[in-house]
């Protein structure tokens, strides 16, 4: 979902897949893999923004917990995947840091 990408997708030949895609590049380069159709909206209001630096700082880490998570969520044995509890736990926790972000929001 977030990726904008299909796990059919041509990209994902021989031994790579979704999961391993967005494992791979999780804490460097996850807004290279984000679909910016996603963020365009966000991304415009931030740069409007007398705090750019640190709303897109925190932008980052609140994509890298939700890619994260779906890496998590992922894995191929369903037994090292992520309870849905624990998923519901972390999910409330970046809607928490992502709402607090808002107050950075140019109105």
């Amino acid at each position: 979902m977030l990726t904008g990408k299909r796990p059919t997708d041509d990209i994902f030949k021989e031994n790579q897949n979704l999961h391993r895609f967005a494992k791979m590049v999780l804490l460097e380069q996850v807004m290279e893999i984000i679909d910016h159709q996603l963020l365009s909206e966000e991304i415009a209001s931030i740069r409007h923004n007398e705090n750019y630096c640190d709303m897109r700082c925190r932008m980052h880490e609140t994509l890298v917990s939700l890619v994260r998570i779906g890496v998590s969520c992922s894995t191929e044995s369903p037994k090292e995947r992520m309870q849905m509890n624990d998923v519901l736990i972390e999910l409330l926790r970046v809607k928490e840091f992502y709402f607090d972000v808002g107050k950075y929001r140019a109105k």
